[in-house]
């Protein structure tokens, strides 16, 4: 996957326009104050290249805590894998910008 570097500006304007066209929702602010964005469904279809670099971006994350024994993969008996993620993990992810949607803080409060 290719680096590239966007000003604050432009990437506001980048997610204004994925939100506009329905691609991504906001589903909340962190506890900095930034808004938490959700790549919808309905971005495979409409912004394809944002559905490929995200779940690539998933893929290296996991893979990278994977191999630094941050995740621990299961097999059920149908051989479905089911990942362990430890706090550790947790933390690193959160790092990295994907925030734990389950424990979000109540954007209300």
């Amino acid at each position: 996957m290719e680096d590239f570097e966007m000003d604050q500006d432009g990437f506001d304007q980048m997610m204004e326009h994925y939100v506009e066209i329905g691609a991504v929702t906001v589903n909340g602010i962190d506890k900095s104050g930034n808004f938490i964005y959700v790549i919808t469904d309905k971005a495979k279809e409409l912004a394809p290249d944002l559905w490929e670099v995200h779940h690539e971006m998933i893929d290296e994350a996991l893979i990278s805590l994977f191999e630094q024994g941050l995740i621990d993969v299961e097999y059920d008996e149908d051989l479905n894998a089911n990942m362990k993620i430890s706090e550790a993990a947790k933390e690193v992810m959160y790092q990295l910008g994907y925030v734990d949607m389950e424990n979000l803080d109540d954007t209300d409060n």
